[in-house]
């Protein structure tokens, strides 16, 4: 009969080979999705560059605004505000909401000073 301690000296020397093994296919696995990578990067430089855009697009609307990208930040609030009002899911009346909007508004609009004609 074998004692405790050699049952459990059996069991740790198991263990240890099956972690060893499993770490060895697993960086057989890495290797081999490593090279397909590169050799899809190698094919498909625009499909990469997609995806490079892809991604950034995708963090630049994760991050939120800083005041530069948002000098018109209370124009847009006091729309988002009447536009609320107008629909009248603040519980107000609806139909007040475009004098608001106006009486507030920060953005300025110019007419174009002259028109372009379609004769060269």
């Amino acid at each position: 009969m074998e004692s405790g301690q050699q049952k459990a000296g059996e069991l740790v020397s198991t263990a240890t080979e099956t972690a060893e093994r499993v770490a060895e296919q697993a960086q057989v696995h890495v290797q081999r999705v490593e090279q397909a990578v590169g050799r899809w990067m190698d094919d498909n430089p625009i499909a990469l560059g997609a995806v490079a855009l892809a991604a950034g697009t995708a963090l630049g609307l994760a991050l939120p605004r800083t005041e530069n990208e948002d000098p018109h930040g209370c124009a847009r609030r006091s729309v988002q505000a009447a536009g609320t009002s107008a629909s009248g899911a603040d519980g107000g009346p609806a139909g007040g909401a475009p004098r608001k909007m106006l009486g507030r508004s920060q953005i300025r609009f110019q007419a174009p000073t002259r028109l372009l004609s379609s004769s060269p």
